[in-house]
Formats: C-alpha cells, structure tokens, sequence
C-alpha cells in the first residue's frame, strides 16, 4: 500500500466508446424491464388478460423478440420465492441451461456453494425489496460447474396495484474486464512498489487541464516540500523552477501535449532553503487516445543531476586553470632558456644548467599534481628541490609545518634550486666540509613564512660578484613578482645567506 502522505496511481481511464454503448444497452434493457413488468401484470390480472386476450398476445410476442435479441446480458424475472418465471436466450448462452430446463427452478442454482452457504440469495433478494434494486457483483456459475464474474442489478417488479410481485436480473459476463483490471491493479502495485524505492521522481499528469495526478516519495526529499499543494493547482509545480529556466520549461511541457510527443528538459529548481538543483526532466504518452485525440495521460522521470552539473562546472574551471598553468609553464621555460642561454659561455654549460633548471621545475609541478595544485608544505618543496644533495647528509632541513600556495611553491623550488646549485659550484657544497642548513619559522607579529639559508664549511666568500647570473637575478626578482617579497641574499665571508619571506596559505 502507498504512504497515506501520497497520492496512489491513478487508475486507467474508462474508454468513451465502450461507456456509450454501456449506456445505450442500460436504455435498452430498461425498455426490456417494462415490457416485463407489463406482462406479469396481466398474467396476474387473470380474467383482464382474457379481455385483452389478442393484445395480450401480441405484447408478449413482442416481449419474447425484445428478450431473445439481447444475447450479450442475461435477463431472468423470479417470483417472490426467488423461482425462475423468464428466461432469455443471453441467459441461455450464458448459463448453459436452456429456458425449458430454468423455469420454475430457484435463482439460486447461479449462485456458488459458497455464496449460497453464506446467504447471498437471500440477502440480494431482501436489498432489492427494501431499496427496489440490488447491484449484483459477485462469481457464478454455470451449468457445467465452469465460473464467471457476472456484473448487473437486481430490480423489484411491481404489480397494477403496486405491491411487489418478483425480481428482474439483468446481468452481463465481465470476468474478462475484471481479470484486466486485476492485472491492471497489480501492475501498477509492482509500479508503485517500484517508484518508492528509486532515488528518481515518478510522476503521472493529464494534459487537459495540465495537472499533476501522481508524484513518488522521492519528490519531498528533491524538491523539499511536501506534494500536496501541487494536485490542487495546475502547473503549481511551475512555481519552484527556477525564474530563468520557468518559460522555457513552461514551453517545452505545453508544447508535448499537443504533439504527443516525449518530453526531455533539464531545468533549475529553488528549494525552500534557497539552495538551487539540477533536474532531468523526462516523460512520454502512456495512453493514446483515439484518432485526433491527444494522449489522456502523460508519465515521467524527474532526476536530480546537481551532481554531474556540479562535476561539469569543475572540469571545466579544471580545463580553463589547465590552459592558464600550461601558458606559464611554457613561459616559464622561455625564460628559462632564454636566460640560460644569456648566461652560458658554451653549449655545454647551457645544456647542464637548463636541464638542471628544467629538472627543479618539473619536481616542484610533480608534487604540486600530487596535491591538486591547492599547494604544497615548506618541507616537501625543500625536500623535492634539494633531493640530489639530501643523501650526502651536508645538507639539513628543519622547520614547523607550514603551507604555501601553489605560485609561492614553484618560485620557492626554482630559488632553492638556484642556491644549491651556486653552493655545489661556488659555495659550502663544492668543498668536502661545506654545509648548507635550511631552516623555517613563522613570525609572530607578522603570520608570515620566512625561509633561511645558510652555508658554512665552504671556500671564503669575497665581496657580491659585479656580474649576477640567472640565478641571483631569479632570486633578487623572480621571487619578488611571485613571492611579493625579494630574497635578502647576505655574501659573509663564512658563507652565503639567503632569507626569503613567503605568505602562508595555512599551517
């Protein structure tokens, strides 16, 4: 069974044609049922039938043809004992029995065992006294034990006087429609068993008004709010899409109705708490109607997609970050090329200090993959830019864990990678006892990063050299654009010292 905070789904439609014809034979039968009454009358008036005798004769021949012609319903009048006093031939070819075999017998041999033993016969026999008809819905059977649903009404026949005289039972054999509609009804149980467990909204509308008959428990939780307002108006549910998407959406849901057609949109959706979802909103015709007519019923899948939207919008700022880090990098390689080249006295020199350069920049773009290019900490930076120097031991690391952002992280490698590659030509690293001690802290009054470097062991450090290379220029102005701060480089004759403040992204 549905929740009781939901609607059901709602039963197939009567086909008009079959509920005209239902209407025109009730007519008929009503017609048949007079006649009827009229010849019990005069068979009860006795000396009056005499009178009319040729008349009498000739309504009851006409009686006879009426009754016999309607072969689709079965027609029986009873006395009040419930014993059989007409017989058409529809109750012939329902039944089995033949007129001459029925007549005089209770109406109850059409009744099952078990209805019998129940009292049915009696109990439909005392409703059609006391309220004039009885309907009559229930399995009988046949002569030949065979059973069928039979659908009808049960009516009081009165004599001239007016006092009840019998019953007339007109009934019809509808266990193919019952058993449709059984299927039918199960059907649409497993159907809605089904629209219950999905994450997705089932819905069912009619065309003609527009209207929502029918929407899954998964509606509340999408939409957030409950469905029951949105039976009672047409198109209410217009209302929660979103003031962009709502023409466009209104358009689509008109325009499938009058084609007949199947209905594929995707639109915004406002929820009560301000929050904005996706929705794939599919639906198609699940009742055709006759030529010309449009369909009288319309079902559909209504799927949140906020998810893939979401995914869809982060690749693509994904793919335009992507472009923007490859025309830096590729810049970043002519520069380094180009300075490179500047500085080298041969081919050979070129070629070891670009690749070396080259190297440093792709561990940095390595451990930044690593982390999704939200940053890197100090250490790992460190770590990653003086790898080939750390397994000697001459070189030392120590420091608080800190954060900095992904520029920050790429300048801070190249520039540690230009320091030691000074100190393996020049400084504390191209002597057996040189060491190079890199340190970081983080400074109270400030909440900045500063990064130190100091060399000791090495040759004596003379005066600044007159001539700055690439990797003092790097370092006096790459770090500036990217770190928003320049190295403070420190020639002691005991050897180079290097501060570098860096902004942090967090510990």
């Amino acid at each position: 069974m549905p929740p009781a905070d939901h609607h059901p789904i709602p039963p197939s439609d009567v086909d008009a044609n079959e509920a005209a014809a239902l209407r025109a034979r009730v007519a008929s039968l009503e017609t048949e049922i007079a006649l009827l009454r009229r010849r019990l009358a005069a068979e009860a008036a006795g000396s009056e039938a005499d009178r009319v005798g040729a008349a009498s004769t000739l309504d009851g021949a006409r009686l006879r043809q009426i009754l016999d012609s309607v072969t689709d319903y079965m027609v029986i009048a009873t006395g009040l004992d419930r014993r059989i006093t007409a017989w058409n031939e529809g109750a012939s070819r329902l039944l089995g029995w033949s007129e001459a075999e029925a007549l005089g017998q209770r109406c109850d041999l059409i009744f099952t065992p078990e209805d019998r033993a129940d009292g049915a016969p009696e109990r439909e026999m005392a409703t059609a006294l006391a309220e004039t008809r009885a309907l009559n819905e229930r399995w009988h059977i046949r002569r030949d034990g065979s059973r069928f649903w039979g659908s009808g009404v049960v009516m009081l026949l009165r004599g001239t006087h007016g006092r009840p005289e019998g019953l007339v039972k007109v009934m019809r054999d509808r266990t193919a429609e019952r058993e449709a509609e059984r299927r039918l009804r199960e059907s649409e149980e497993r159907l809605q068993q089904i629209a219950e467990t999905i994450d997705d909204v089932f819905w069912i509308s009619q065309p003609d008004p527009p209207q929502l008959s029918y929407l899954s428990p998964a509606f509340e939780r999408v939409w957030g709010i409950a469905p029951e307002g949105l039976y009672r108006e047409q198109l209410a549910w217009l209302d929660t899409v979103h003031p962009e998407d709502r023409d466009r959406v209104r358009g689509a849901f008109y325009r499938r109705t009058a084609a007949e057609d199947r209905y594929d949109v995707e639109y915004r959706i406002l929820r009560p708490d301000g929050s904005v979802r996706w929705i794939h909103d599919r639906g198609k015709p699940i009742a055709a109607g006759p030529d010309g007519v449009p369909p009288r019923r319309f079902a559909g899948l209504a799927s949140d997609v906020t998810a893939r939207h979401d995914a869809e919008e982060r690749r693509r700022l994904l793919v335009a970050e992507l472009n923007h880090r490859v025309k830096n990098t590729l810049a970043t390689v002519q520069s380094l090329a180009r300075q490179t080249g500047h500085a080298a006295a041969s081919a050979a020199e070129f070629t070891a200090a670009f690749e070396g350069r080259l190297l440093a920049l792709a561990r940095a773009h390595d451990l930044l993959t690593r982390e999704d290019w939200r940053g890197a900490t100090v250490a790992d930076v460190a770590s990653g830019a003086l790898a080939p120097h750390l397994a000697s031991g001459r070189v030392s690391l120590a420091g608080p864990p800190l954060r900095i952002g992904p520029r920050e992280a790429v300048a801070l490698a190249m520039a540690l990678g230009e320091l030691a590659t000074n100190a393996a030509k020049h400084g504390a690293l191209s002597a057996e006892g040189g060491r190079v001690a890199v340190a970081w802290r983080t400074e109270a009054d400030t909440g900045s990063g500063v990064l130190t470097w100091e060399e000791a062991g090495g040759p004596p450090v003379a005066d600044p050299p007159a001539r700055r290379g690439f990797g003092l220029r790097l370092l006096a102005q790459g770090l500036r654009q990217d770190l928003r701060a320049a190295a403070e480089l420190d020639f002691a004759p005991g050897g180079l010292r290097c501060a570098i403040r860096l902004p942090v992204s967090g510990a």
